[in-house]
Formats: structure tokens, sequence, C-alpha cells
């Protein structure tokens, strides 16, 4: 009996082992950081609802890349919003924040994804502090939003840099950016 209840909490652990493994931590960004999607009526946007989607086509149908188009021309996420493709959508989104300069419209970007990597092209513009760098789910978007931070917030603590991974000396960087901005070169 004794070796049936230890098999069992054995069991019971890697179970909660795993399942802890598999589940990402999820933040929802603050609506402020985020592009809010309107409903468009330009006619030409009508008119791209007339070509026909193909699913299959790779790497976009030519109604997403109509959208695409569109987007670019009046400077639109809403627009962007109306491609399938999943990837071309990011693409859009992505293209429009760096021809805008809104990091909002990052906010509409898989966060899975290049989400992370658009924000950072933005950060000393954006209202946050180094606590938004926890919104970043992918752990290298994570760890460059936090050394990219070093640099410009003053007073940061050193420990934030512990959890920074020393991938390409990243926390490093981040330990002498806190430094330089501290002027405490010999700490």
């Amino acid at each position: 009996m004794k070796k049936y209840n230890f098999f069992l909490i054995l069991v019971s652990i890697f179970l909660v082992f795993i399942s802890g493994c598999a589940s990402q931590k999820q933040f929802e960004l603050p609506s402020e950081l985020i592009f809010p999607i309107e409903e468009i009526s330009l006619l030409e946007v009508k008119n791209c609802e007339n070509v026909i989607h193909d699913p299959e086509a790779m790497p976009f149908s030519k109604r997403d890349l109509c959208y695409y188009q569109l987007a670019m021309k009046y400077e639109n996420p809403s627009i962007c919003a109306k491609i399938k493709s999943e990837t071309f959508d990011d693409d859009c989104f992505e293209v429009l924040a760096e021809r805008t300069g809104d990091y909002r419209v990052c906010g509409q970007i898989d966060p899975d994804g290049k989400m992370g990597l658009c924000y950072l092209e933005f950060l000393e513009k954006m209202p946050v502090g180094i606590e938004f760098c926890e919104y970043l789910t992918y752990p290298t978007h994570r760890d460059s939003c936090i050394t990219k931070m070093a640099v410009f917030i003053p007073d940061l603590d050193y420990d934030i840099c512990d959890d920074v991974d020393e991938f390409l000396g990243m926390r490093n960087t981040c330990y002498k950016s806190i430094a330089l901005n501290k002027n405490d070169l010999e700490g």
C-alpha cells in the first residue's frame, strides 16, 4: 500500500510540474497601449472585399494584398485588421507602427510573434516603466526590453538584471547600463 501511495504522489507531482511548464504567463496589455480598431467605410475597402479570397494562397491572398496596400495608403491599422493571413496582418501592423510612429499599433500584433519587437522600437517614447517588460511573453523580447530600459530609466536596482538571459551578453549589458545611469562604474 505504501508503494502505491508513493507512486500516486510521484505521478501527482509530475502532472503538476508538467501543467505548470506548459502554461505560459499571459498578461493583457493596458488599453492605452493598443490602437483601437474602428469600422471603415472607404469604397476602396469594399472593392477589396469583392476580390476572391483564397485561403490556400501562399504567403497571402490577393484580397489580403489589397487590404495591405490600402492600409499603407491611408496609414490606417483598422484596414490591417481585415487581413486574414496570420503573419501578413502582423507585418501590416508592424510597418504601420514604424511609418506612423504610433506604438499603440504594435498592440494589435500577435503577442507570441513580433509584438515585443515592435514595441522595443518605441520604448523611450512610451509612457511605461520597467514593469511593461513583463507584458512581453517571448523571453528574448522581455530581456531586450529590460536591457533597453536600463539605459534610460534612472535609479533601477541591479537585481532587475538578474533574470535577464546571459545570451549574447545581455545580462552584462543590463548591469553596465544601470552602472552608467548611476555613475557607478566601479560597482
